[in-house]
């Protein structure tokens, strides 16, 4: 019972604070104290929400775009053809290979429509050791690795990263 009075008191609380305040004035309540001494901060260094997520930190962040090809040796190798970039480079996208392409925020791993099985199975293999590699660098080991086919549409932030507004036709894409 004690916890749902606690709740209603919070409510009521939050339904008082004026929205055009901003940031909100340090709260004296002992469990926002608590709460605010747990997370080393106060509601001043919380900043308001704006914009889209998928835009967050993206015109400073680089990029880096990574090669998965079997056709030189028969083995998969990896081969970065683009490192800590501001924009990718679309045309370097092969659609006979895969690549794993690292936007800090999420990796995506581009399976090419004529990638052998290796290359496909091996790409995501690829971007999940990168994660472990990369981790203590840039990225965390938690980083999501998405597969993209290249037909799939292309999500907001890859396509900002590689300064596009849609992801490429294809020659094979454009015939059909």
């Amino acid at each position: 019972m004690a916890k749902r009075q606690r709740a209603e008191t919070v409510t009521v609380d939050a339904e008082a604070l004026d929205p055009g305040v901003w940031p909100p004035e340090m709260p004296t309540d002992p469990d926002a104290v608590a709460f605010w001494s747990l997370v080393d901060g106060d509601p001043n260094t919380v900043q308001p929400a704006g914009g889209d997520d998928d835009d967050a930190g993206l015109s400073v962040k680089t990029f880096s775009l990574h090669q998965l090809s079997d056709e030189a040796t028969g083995a998969l190798e990896a081969t970065a053809l683009q490192s800590d970039v501001s924009k990718l480079d679309v045309a370097l996208l092969n659609p006979d290979d895969a690549f794993m392409i690292d936007l800090y925020s999420t990796i995506y791993v581009w399976i090419g429509d004529g990638a052998t099985e290796q290359e496909r199975q091996g790409a995501i293999v690829y971007a999940e050791d990168y994660l472990v590699t990369c981790a203590s660098s840039h990225i965390s080991m938690f980083t999501p690795v998405r597969r993209l086919l290249q037909s799939e549409k292309w999500p907001k932030k890859l396509r900002k990263a590689f300064g596009v507004s849609a992801a490429p036709q294809t020659s094979a894409a454009a015939d059909a």
